[in-house]
């Protein structure tokens, strides 16, 4: 008789909580084996092809930012390094002027202002736009009083987002690997969740790329506080946090009914 039937018998034919329920422990074979033919394709892609994959998105995203910025102001420009180096966009450097920062600040302060008189309503988005309204604030009053010191220029932001995107390709089946070795389903449907992921990132790091230099060359370097911390990494978080709760979920409905594969915590 499987454990969860016993368990069962044992309280009277109840069925016990599922927070006692927990899966079989994992071994340091396993966590090898799963890392080297779940992370290990995809990692190996990745530092064997990392030259071709930023200048499939450097020339991709060139292309859509000249149907609004003179080609001309963007150079494809590769960056020697580890890995074979990397291919990176950058323009021309365009600063705020005194009044489109004090504009961007009163915007700011409108909107913290408004969210502060709506507070007991939708808090949650509330706390991440006064969050980004602050940001906004800041960089204005930077750019209104000494926008000379602004220790980046949008070639460097470029160089180091493309740098950024291989540590977080190498990370997403990394992670995922580790995080999966104990989820009692098929090989197959791991890798389909770290290739989708891993394609999902890549799609995306593509995308907002784009709009990120857009924004920098036709909003002004002001922005690029606001963009790092609305958009950068944190969204990366998001989104393979979210594919793996809506993974386990699904692999989690599946197994509640077949008793024999979980272990008990007592």
């Amino acid at each position: 008789m499987p454990d969860s039937q016993k368990k069962s018998a044992d309280k009277g034919g109840v069925p016990l909580h599922r927070a006692y329920r927990k899966l079989p422990p994992l071994t340091p074979g396993r966590l090898a084996v799963d890392f080297l033919f779940l992370a290990g394709p995809f990692i190996a892609l990745v530092l064997a092809a990392f030259p071709t994959l930023t200048l499939l998105i450097s020339s991709g995203v060139r292309k859509v930012l000249s149907a609004a910025i003179p080609p001309e102001h963007i150079r494809t420009v590769f960056s020697p390094g580890p890995f074979g180096g990397a291919y990176f966009l950058s323009m021309p450097d365009r600063f705020p002027s005194v009044y489109f920062s004090f504009g961007t600040l009163s915007v700011s302060i409108a909107v913290i202002a408004l969210v502060w008189g709506l507070r007991q309503s939708g808090k949650p988005a509330g706390a991440w736009l006064t969050f980004f309204a602050l940001i906004s604030a800041i960089s204005s009053v930077f750019f209104a009083l000494v926008p000379e010191r602004f220790p980046y220029t949008v070639e460097m932001y470029s160089r180091l987002y493309i740098k950024t995107m291989l540590v977080i390709w190498v990370l997403i089946p990394t992670v995922l690997s580790i995080s999966l070795a104990a989820v009692p389903s098929s090989f197959f449907a791991k890798l389909g969740l770290i290739g989708g992921t891993f394609l999902y990132s890549f799609l995306l790091g593509a995308v907002r790329y784009a709009f990120f230099l857009a924004v920098l060359r036709k909003g002004t370097l002001l922005f690029m506080p606001l963009l790092v911390f609305a958009l950068g990494p944190m969204v990366d978080f998001v989104y393979v946090v979210s594919f793996y709760s809506m993974y386990i979920s699904r692999v989690s409905l599946s197994l509640r009914s077949k008793g024999g594969i979980w272990r008990w915590s007592f």
